[in-house]
């Protein structure tokens, strides 16, 4: 089970890697991220319906679990920057290109797959089932609104 704080202050004592969060613009269609654009899911767009704008900022946030690598269509391309042994889990961290920077990301890979080379370029897939976003300026989840 995946437990979602209501407020993003309080992710960092929630799991290790902490989510991943991102600030983004939602641009009608979904999150744009560097040249990227993740999709707004349909469950989204129906519980914000009427509450989203073009433009708008918001702390996009994706745990590590629900990162992978996925060439099928994948959401972003990251640069692999180092891999670390966590557990029966390999904690993988990368950065993705944006504007004015980079975004880092951590994901999690099981030891028996094979780790992705520091320095590598990997494509990397979201379960958008599992993202979450908060109000950019106070913080407070407002999608899902009733997470567990």
């Amino acid at each position: 089970m995946t437990v979602l704080p209501q407020n993003r202050r309080d992710l960092t004592s929630l799991g290790y890697p902490p989510i991943n969060i991102f600030a983004l613009p939602f641009t009608g269609d979904g999150f744009q991220l560097g040249d990227r654009m993740i999709p707004a899911t349909i469950a989204l767009r129906r519980e914000l319906k009427g509450r989203l704008e073009s433009g708008q900022r918001f702390d996009f946030g994706i745990r590590p679990e629900a990162v992978t690598i996925n060439s099928a269509l994948p959401h972003v391309m990251g640069t692999v920057i180092s891999v670390e042994p966590f557990g029966d889990h390999l904690v993988v961290r990368a950065e993705l290109p944006g504007p004015g920077g980079v975004f880092p990301i951590a994901f999690l890979l099981a030891t028996d797959e094979s780790a992705p080379a520091v320095g590598s370029v990997v494509p990397l897939k979201f379960d958008l089932k599992q993202m979450a976003l908060f109000d950019l300026g106070t913080g407070d989840r407002i999608f899902p609104r009733d997470a567990e």
